[in-house]
């Protein structure tokens, strides 16, 4: 995968590149760089992270209900009824 090198500097991938590594959106690095989870530079519109910041990063697990999974089908299964 070819870096980004904002002004001749060498080794920062952009949030396409990051997400691509991690198998997320560009939207959700974009997030864990909002939270403080990733070092970056910002010289325009885009975020530049830099190659460092990826060594050993360790990306958050996801938090919420699973996709899929609904209030019903809980209170289906405790009642002892099956989905047909």
């Amino acid at each position: 995968m070819k870096k980004y090198s904002p002004k001749g500097s060498v080794g920062y991938f952009t949030t396409k590149q990051v997400a691509r590594m991690y198998g997320v959106t560009s939207n959700c690095v974009v997030k864990w760089i909002e939270r403080g989870l990733i070092d970056y530079i910002r010289p325009g519109r885009e975020y530049f992270i830099p190659e460092s910041t990826l060594d050993g990063f360790e990306p958050p697990k996801p938090t919420g209900r699973p996709r899929g999974s609904t209030r019903k089908a809980k209170q289906d299964t405790e009642f002892g009824n099956t989905p047909s």
